[in-house]
């Protein structure tokens, strides 16, 4: 407390604690953004799976017919 006086160095103190205060509550909004943030992110990787899948089907349906075809093909020659 060396030139302070007690409400000056309470005053110092409480500016810190308040500082303190403000930095948390900006770290806690940013840490519930990327929650969210994150959560969509899964939804969309959940989704990207599926449309993988149905891609991978429906690409060796595709690849039948066209193995088929060429069958075909081949035996009319």
């Amino acid at each position: 407390m060396d030139g302070y006086s007690k409400d000056q160095y309470t005053g110092e103190r409480g500016k810190e604690i308040s500082s303190y205060d403000w930095q948390m509550l900006q770290m806690k909004y940013e840490e519930n953004r990327i929650a969210r943030r994150e959560k969509s992110l899964d939804a969309d990787m959940k989704d990207l799976v599926e449309y993988v899948k149905w891609v991978t089907n429906d690409l060796g349906v595709l690849r039948d017919r066209v193995r088929i075809a060429e069958k075909i093909i081949s035996d009319l020659r």
